[in-house]
């Protein structure tokens, strides 16, 4: 039994995965979907590879002097 396009679960689905994408918090993301738990909210959502990215840039580079 998979989503089908278009049903209210897909459009949650995508709508979780685009605002985690865009940076918004897990409790506005949740608050927004109506969602209490986070395990649902990590099963809800998928992350971009350039979301990703751009997160680990933010890390020091812990290997300079």
């Amino acid at each position: 039994m998979g989503i089908k396009p278009g049903s209210f679960y897909s459009l949650r689905h995508t709508t979780m995965s685009l605002l985690k994408n865009a940076g918004v918090g897990d409790v506005v993301a949740r608050d927004i979907l109506g969602r209490e738990s986070e395990a649902i909210s990590r099963t809800y959502t998928h992350i971009e590879a350039e979301t990703k990215r751009a997160a680990l840039a933010k890390l020091p580079d812990v290997t300079a002097r």
